[in-house]
């Protein structure tokens, strides 16, 4: 810094400086002007003068007292504290920033879990495995070549991870061997899912039909087809519900996103049906009117999508109950079923693919 012009004293100068800073520091003091932007343009420049000047300072001040250019001096201690809320506010951010980045990023994240490498089919861990495969399907290595694909995934190293896999398999196991789907594929192999949904929407109205005329029947045949058409009903409406938990949740199968939501929606058009199937098979002294075939299935609509015109009620605890039960099962299969359905906008879990193991660990 040059304080000395062309032909100027030293003391000159140097008195001069200081005056000019001091009388800036007692104008900003009286707030007539914004501290702040003076500060940001000038502060450098206010603390190099002052730590430059002052020895010239302080042998001023012994000639004229030790108030001689406190101004000055205020100005620089304001100075000093801006840079260190500067330096304090850039040092969080920069810690703030770091957190942030360890959070995001795998690699310097600290993870209080493991994650392991489970087979359900086999009932056997395969070793640890990196963070960011969790949830991934892997290929077992006892996985026959010909076949059922085993259950494996990666899962958190805890056994409640453990016991709820376990119990995907089961589901998948009910899907595979006792959905009346199987049972009907067994008599005919080359039959689709659309055409089994056609079949039980179908069997499912003729039911609610024939329960309706079955007082003209013999009462022993009444009582064999009363018990044939409930026992049916009742196996299509849990199949319903496993089937569609494990194909949204569990299964590997392939599935294009248009036909899940499809085969969803007729599941849940068919519990409708199932629930107007139990409501014409009660008595019509549970309601508060004779419930005909239409009426059911009318008033099991409405119940589901939570409407409810008034002309059918329940009048006994048993009929109400089975209408809770209804809106209960009706509003999961919408919110759970539906939803995570319909959110396979571009693939589904078989597109995600059977990973290797070796590409997991």
């Amino acid at each position: 810094m040059r304080l000395i012009p062309t032909g100027g004293s030293p003391g000159k100068v140097t008195s001069l400086v200081c005056s000019s800073y001091g009388t800036a520091g007692g104008l900003l003091k009286s707030g007539i002007a914004n501290i702040d932007l003076i500060l940001e343009g000038y502060g450098s420049s206010i603390t190099i003068c002052y730590h430059t000047l002052e020895p010239y300072i302080k042998e001023k001040r012994k000639e004229a007292g030790p108030n001689y250019w406190m101004n000055f001096d205020w100005l620089c201690q304001k100075t000093i504290e801006r840079y260190r809320s500067l330096n304090a506010e850039n040092s969080i951010h920069n810690a703030r920033k770091a957190i942030s980045t360890a959070l995001l990023d795998p690699q310097k994240a600290r993870f209080l879990r493991t994650v392991r490498l489970f087979c359900a089919d086999c009932d056997h861990d395969f070793g640890p495995a990196r963070h960011e495969t969790l949830g991934l399907h892997f290929i077992c290595p006892n996985e026959p070549q010909e076949g059922p694909p085993h259950l494996a995934r990666a899962i958190l190293d805890e056994p409640p991870a453990k016991t709820w896999l376990r119990w995907e398999k089961k589901l998948f196991n009910f899907q595979r061997t006792f959905s009346p789907f199987m049972v009907l594929r067994k008599l005919k192999r080359d039959m689709e899912a659309g055409t089994y949904i056609c079949i039980s929407m179908a069997f499912l109205l003729v039911a609610i039909v024939l329960w309706h005329f079955l007082p003209m029947l013999p009462a022993t045949l009444r009582c064999l087809l009363g018990l044939f058409l409930l026992g049916l009903v009742l196996w299509r409406f849990i199949d319903i519900f496993l089937t569609n938990i494990s194909i949204t949740f569990t299964s590997r199968f392939p599935a294009n996103p248009i036909r899940s939501v499809l085969y969803s929606l007729m599941g849940y058009i068919q519990i409708a049906l199932s629930f107007a199937f139990f409501y014409i098979a009660m008595e019509n002294e549970h309601f508060t009117k004779d419930v005909t075939p239409v009426a059911s299935v009318f008033f099991s609509f409405g119940t589901i999508a939570t409407v409810g015109y008034g002309d059918l009620s329940p009048t006994t605890l048993l009929a109400r109950l089975l209408v809770v039960l209804e809106l209960i099962l009706g509003l999961f299969f919408v919110a759970i079923i539906l939803a995570q359905v319909a959110g396979w906008a571009t693939k589904s879990r078989r597109e995600e693919g059977d990973y290797p193991i070796q590409d997991l660990r």
